[in-house]
Formats: C-alpha cells, sequence, structure tokens
C-alpha cells in the first residue's frame, strides 16, 4: 500500500463503538449483503490537499487512472457513527473518545478484564531511535460503571511502532522498534518500572510487514505472524533467519521457531477452542489453515513444508459504498488483517468456535467467515460483513473476543492519501449476544478541517444477566 510521507500527516480523531443484540432475533449472517443508511444528511466533500491516487482495476499492477482531486469530509464521530450498518439485532452507543486514546495498533485484556492498547503516532514512517519513541501501552478502565472509558493509564512509552503484545511472565511482552521486549510492574501501580529484551531481529524495512497479532498459546508459547519484512537474528545461541509467516517463541525468550510460510505479507491469526490454528494475509488470503508445521516436514530427509494457501470459499469482499480504492486486488481482500475467532456463548451458536472475523480497511467493513471441517482440513465460507460503512473514513483493522464476550475491532490505515491513518474498533458485547463496537479512526491528512472531533468509544448495558462462558 502507497504511503504519504510523515510531513504530510496529522491525527483528526479516534473513536470505538459498542453495541448489543436484542434477544430472541437472528438474522440469516450468511447470506444477507448489508445495505446503508437511508436518510442521513449527503456527504460534503472537499479540495483535496494533493492528487489522490486512483489505481486502475484490471490494468498492469501501478497504473493509475486521472488523479482524484475531492476527499469526503470527515463526520464527526457521533455522524460517522449513524452510517455504521449491521444486521438489525445489533444495537450502537457511544463509549469514549480522544484525546484520551490515539490510534491504537493493537488491543488485550489483561486478567482483570481491563482494556490495553498499543497506541502509535510513529506508525508507519517515522520509527524512532530506540528510547525516543513517541508511542505507548495504555491501560482504559471505566472505573463507575456508567459505560464510559473514564481511567487512563500509560503503562510503558518510548515505543517506536508497537505492532503487538501479549501477557506473559509476569508482565507484558511487546513488539516494537526490532525487538521483543518484556516489561514489568514491580510495585503495583500501572506502569512499567522493569524492561527486558528477550531478543532482537524483526526487520522494520517496511513497517506494515513486521511482526504482529501475539497470541498466548496453548502450549505455553507465544504465537504470531509475521510480513515480508521478517527475522534475522540470534535467539537462545541460535542464528534464525525467516520471511513471512507464522512463528512462536518461549515467553521467556530463550527460543523461537518458525512454524510455517505463508504466501504474502500477513497480518491476522488465532487460535480456535480446540487448538486449530488460522490465519489471514492481506492479499486475496483472507482465511488460512495451518494443519502442520515446518519441524514434522524437516525431520524427514529431503522434505520440506508448501506454504499456506486460502481455505476462503472467495476473496470477494462486499463494500456497502463505491468510494473504494485499492492499489491491486480490486473488489477483493487486499489489506485483511486480523483473524479472530468467535470463542464466547453470547452471539447466536453458528458462531460459537466458528465466525473468523477479518478486517478490510479498503472496503470499510469487518470481514466474516464460517469455517467448516472437511477431513482432516477446513473451508471458510465468505459470509460477508458484519459490519460495514459508507463513511470512507471508517476502516477496521482487528478484531477480538474479549473476556465479556464482545469482539473489539481495532482500525488503521485507510488510505486517501495513502497516509490517513485509522484505528477504527468494534467491540462485540457480550451475554446480551451483542456487539461492541470500539471504532476509532486517525485520518491522517494535511487540509482537513481543525474542527472535527478526535473520536469517541462505544458501549451498552447487558440484555440479560449472566456472564459469557469464554474459553480459559
Amino acid at each position: 500500500m502507497n504511503r504519504l510521507t510523515s510531513s504530510l500527516c496529522r491525527t483528526v480523531s479516534v473513536a470505538a463503538l459498542i453495541a448489543t443484540i436484542a434477544p430472541g432475533r437472528t438474522s440469516d449472517y450468511t447470506n444477507t449483503q448489508l445495505q446503508p443508511k437511508t436518510g442521513l444528511p449527503p456527504f460534503e466533500y472537499i479540495e483535496a490537499p494533493d492528487r489522490l491516487p486512483n489505481y486502475t482495476p484490471g490494468a498492469r499492477w501501478g497504473t493509475q487512472g486521472d488523479p482524484i482531486r475531492t476527499m469526503q469530509k470527515p463526520l464527526p464521530p457521533e455522524a460517522s457513527m449513524r452510517h455504521l450498518v449491521t444486521f438489525p439485532e445489533f444495537d450502537i452507543s457511544l463509549y469514549a473518545a480522544e484525546p484520551e486514546i490515539i490510534k491504537p495498533l493493537w488491543l488485550a485484556f489483561d486478567h482483570r478484564g481491563r482494556l490495553w492498547i498499543a497506541e502509535s503516532v510513529d506508525y508507519p514512517n517515522e520509527l524512532q531511535p530506540l528510547g525516543e519513541g513517541r508511542d505507548r501501552l495504555k491501560i482504559v478502565e471505566d472505573t463507575n460503571g456508567d459505560g464510559k472509558a473514564d481511567k487512563f493509564t500509560v503503562f510503558a512509552d518510548t515505543l517506536s511502532i508497537p505492532t503487538g503484545f501479549v501477557f506473559a511472565e509476569g508482565g507484558v511482552i511487546v513488539i516494537h522498534s526490532g525487538r521483543t521486549e518484556l516489561f514489568r510492574d514491580t510495585d503495583g501501580d500501572d506502569r512499567a518500572d522493569e524492561r527486558r529484551v528477550l531478543f532482537e531481529g524483526w526487520s522494520m524495512r517496511d513497517t506494515h510487514a513486521t511482526a504482529s497479532n501475539l497470541r498466548y498459546g496453548f502450549d505455553n508459547w507465544i504465537w504470531g505472524v509475521v510480513g515480508y519484512s521478517g527475522f534475522n537474528g540470534t535467539v537462545g545461541g541460535k542464528e534464525i533467519r525467516f520471511g513471512q509467516g507464522i512463528f512462536r517463541f518461549k515467553p521467556d525468550g530463550s527460543a523461537l521457531e518458525f512454524i510455517r510460510s505463508s504466501n504474502n505479507n500477513t497480518w491476522g491469526l488465532d487460535l480456535t477452542e480446540d487448538n486449530i490454528v488460522i490465519g489471514s494475509t492481506a492479499n486475496g488470503n483472507a482465511s488460512m489453515y495451518m494443519p502442520v508445521p515446518n519441524r514434522y516436514y524437516e525431520a524427514v530427509n529431503g522434505w520440506s513444508a508448501a506454504r499456506l494457501e486460502s481455505i476462503a470459499t472467495s476473496q470477494d469482499f462486499f463494500p456497502i459504498t463505491d468510494k473504494v480504492r485499492q492499489v491491486d486486488w480490486h473488489g477483493k481482500y487486499t489489506a485483511g488483517s486480523g483473524s479472530a475467532i468467535y470463542s464466547a456463548r453470547s452471539f447466536p451458536r453458528e458462531f460459537w468456535n466458528r465466525a473468523q472475523f477479518v478486517a478490510e480497511p479498503t472496503g470499510h467493513l469487518l470481514g466474516m467467515f464460517f469455517l467448516e471441517r472437511k477431513g482432516a482440513d477446513f473451508v471458510a465460507h465468505n459470509s460477508r460483513n458484519l459490519l460495514a460503512s459508507d463513511d470512507e473514513w471508517t476502516a477496521p483493522i482487528y478484531a477480538e473476543v474479549g473476556p465479556d464476550g464482545a469482539l473489539w475491532v481495532s482500525n488503521r490505515d485507510h488510505e486517501y492519501k495513502p497516509c490517513i491513518f485509522y484505528s477504527v474498533g468494534f467491540l462485540l458485547l457480550d451475554d446480551a449476544r451483542g456487539i461492541q463496537l470500539t471504532q476509532a479512526w486517525s485520518p491522517d491528512v494535511v487540509g482537513v478541517p481543525d474542527q472535527i472531533p478526535r473520536g469517541m468509544i462505544l458501549r451498552t448495558a447487558r440484555l440479560r444477566p449472566g456472564p459469557p462462558r469464554r474459553r480459559s
């Protein structure tokens, strides 16, 4: 994807949305094409600060038509959320907003159920020297139970481009600045006072192809994915080098293993309740299944594993607007990111341990696939969208199932000037079979009006008592 130089970028807003499913109502989640809302005020357009790319479908890669010279004016969060559509049993309400949170690249929940985010102003073009980064890990809490975040604690700072973190070793393991580092709070004040580099070697030659999607595995290793930037370093006394694909490492940093190669830039990974490894890549591979790691092939002289290909029935995506700008793979997943398996019991039964959520920022949507076993293999049925918008500034990138049964989604980088950077999330809520959307967008582009509000987070109450069930 093209990106503008950072000198032309600035932040406008970050937001989060939450919704719940009304009891007793279900839809045809597999075959329904969501439709844009009617009766809303028309979008306003302004002159673009520079010519916008206009890549031509069906032409040789990189071919452009006449440049686009106008752009949609960003909406305030309250207005933008009215353009989000999902199934009729879902509802949306407001939770929290910038300036308290900025551009979350990743989110996860600790053992207390608190939301943590990795914020980045350095991404994508301003990687800083070690110790001089402007990015942070932040704890985001609702302390009085009114459904609005009211406490924001910076756990760690001076990071640069933190693309993933996971709770382990009595602290938080973060990938940033090309290194894997453990942060601990030893005095209980929710601020890291101890940090230790576990290993280094993640290439940052292209910051949108470095390691991400960290998951604590059933085997007590940390699993993750990396794009074509790859890894080249020493771990546990061994020199290790690999390209794009799936990896795992021991939480103490003593070992790193490359699991299997993917077929292009890789941005999604999750584990099902029965320890099936499912992932996604950016381009034309919205769902992939990892059956056998490299090590078993390599144990046989002369054997090697093939790269992982797609199990999706279709790579098509289904936007609800024609205002879609893609560099390639036109009309298909070309920025597929995140790969969350629905592991709670708040949504209808067909979602349980089957629904895979893959975000597509260029289409302004959160895509949905339903996994089906086929002998020793899997098929991922392309089931269109769980959520979509016709607002060009909405661009989800990552979903995560929370301890409340919600599906949180972070959003990043839909490119008007390719450097427009979003952070949008959707939190699918819990025992009410709800959807809580955490929409966060940060359109970084020169010329956007200063009066645009800086974002929001939305939340709804539960519709029935009792905690949701979540895998342990």
